[in-house]
């Protein structure tokens, strides 16, 4: 169970922890989603073809 003092210090931390707030971050965010979202889906695939 944390302590006030750790909720305290975890809650500060966390107001640096907000993503990205540039455009060209939040652009390089997007294109990572993008990538992970399309190995993802051929994985999907490849194991679907390998099952069927």
């Amino acid at each position: 169970m944390s302590t006030p003092a750790q909720i305290k210090v975890n809650r500060a931390n966390s107001q640096l922890s907000t993503g990205p707030k540039t455009q060209e971050g939040k652009a390089k965010v997007g294109r990572r989603e993008a990538e992970q979202y399309a190995e993802e889906r051929a994985n999907e695939l490849r194991a679907a073809r390998l099952a069927a």
